[in-house]
């Protein structure tokens, strides 16, 4: 396989992952204490009220901020093409690194602000 096709195709896996991820806790939030899947932390645990909001609020994140990063990375890689390859991969992975661990830090305030 062709190196650029394989770039091409990283480019767009964080995004595309993260808004499944987004998706699938909007449609079906996993229950307390079920798994790997989901928001888990000391806040998002502590009471059956703050573990539904924090699987709502960051499936939300997820799929806003993934979209968003999906767009970016689309409007980048047309815009730019092979011209700056290495500068466009680099934004698209600095965006693949905010979009995966953004919502987790926003989710925390939320809840350290909702529920203490």
């Amino acid at each position: 396989m062709d190196q650029n096709w394989v770039i091409f195709f990283m480019n767009y896996l964080i995004p595309i992952t993260v808004i499944l991820i987004g998706f699938w806790l909007l449609i079906k939030p996993p229950k307390p204490g079920s798994g790997w899947f989901g928001h888990y932390s000391a806040r998002s645990t502590a009471s059956k009220e703050a573990w539904q909001y924090a699987q709502k609020s960051y499936g939300k994140k997820n799929l806003l901020l993934g979209i968003i990063a999906l767009a970016v990375s689309i409007l980048l890689n047309v815009a730019f093409g092979t011209e700056a390859r290495a500068a466009v991969n680099f934004v698209n992975l600095a965006i693949g690194v905010i979009i995966l661990v953004a919502p987790y830090l926003m989710v925390e305030k939320e809840l350290k602000r909702r529920f203490g």
